[in-house]
């Protein structure tokens, strides 16, 4: 049984659903180490964490909740930026 499924950009610019199989330790993804259980999933406050991390260091973008702070698409581009710098 896989523990982690996620997106993956290929080259092409087609994505494809990716597994991979679990580990006894905790891995570290995009500098955030994830050592939750397959069955445990984030929390929108922990996902906006995520989103803040990722997007830290671009100009004009303050992220503090999951309405307001996204209205102009800033940081949606900012985090396409950050995984695809070539789509930007």
């Amino acid at each position: 049984m896989y523990s982690k499924c996620y997106v993956a950009w290929l080259q092409n610019g087609e994505s494809a659903v990716v597994e991979e199989k679990p580990t006894a330790e905790s891995e570290t993804v995009s500098g955030t180490t994830d050592s939750k259980s397959a069955n445990q999933s984030s929390s929108p406050a922990e996902l906006l964490d995520w989103c803040i991390e990722i997007t830290r260091g671009y100009q004009g973008i303050k992220l503090t909740n999951w309405t307001t702070s996204w209205r102009n698409g800033l940081a949606f581009c900012a985090i396409v930026n950050r995984f695809r710098p070539d789509l930007m």
